[in-house]
């Protein structure tokens, strides 16, 4: 696990607001901002955000891509 005392930049998905995590085991989750909070210890806002697409808003916008 990435040690947060250093200046991160957090992945948050643009639609929904949860954040991907990658533990240790190389599988990345997405959580919610309080589950982030609870697991760390630490408020997201102290962090850099970056935006991107989770899987399930990913996938949703890509069809609504294709339908038009």
């Amino acid at each position: 696990m990435t040690t947060m005392t250093q200046t991160m930049i957090l992945p948050i998905c643009c639609v929904c607001g949860l954040i991907r995590e990658e533990p240790a085991s190389g599988t990345e989750s997405w959580v919610t901002k309080q589950v982030f909070r609870q697991t760390h210890g630490i408020d997201h806002s102290a962090y850099r955000l970056t935006h991107t697409y989770c899987p399930s808003c990913y996938t949703h916008f890509m069809n609504r891509i294709a339908a038009a």
